[in-house]
């Protein structure tokens, strides 16, 4: 099962991978190579350990987390 990620609102701070984010949002996807299964792993991993940032949804094949800026609004 593949899952996408709902497209940014217009939060100044979301970024999305997406081929249909606006061009102010857009970033390229992360480029992962070797064994699919153990880099899927490696970034959990990584993405665990990121200051102010929570797993949202993770299974073994979709990540969604949400990090939070250590700038006020």
């Amino acid at each position: 099962m593949t899952r996408e990620l709902p497209p940014c609102r217009f939060w100044p701070n979301c970024v999305s991978s997406r081929s249909d984010a606006a061009a102010r949002q857009r970033i390229e996807p992360f480029a992962l190579s070797g064994d699919p299964v153990a880099a899927f792993a490696r970034l959990k991993a990584l993405v665990k350990e990121l200051p102010r940032t929570e797993i949202v949804t993770s299974s073994e094949d979709y990540l969604e987390a949400c990090a939070l800026s250590r700038i006020p609004w």
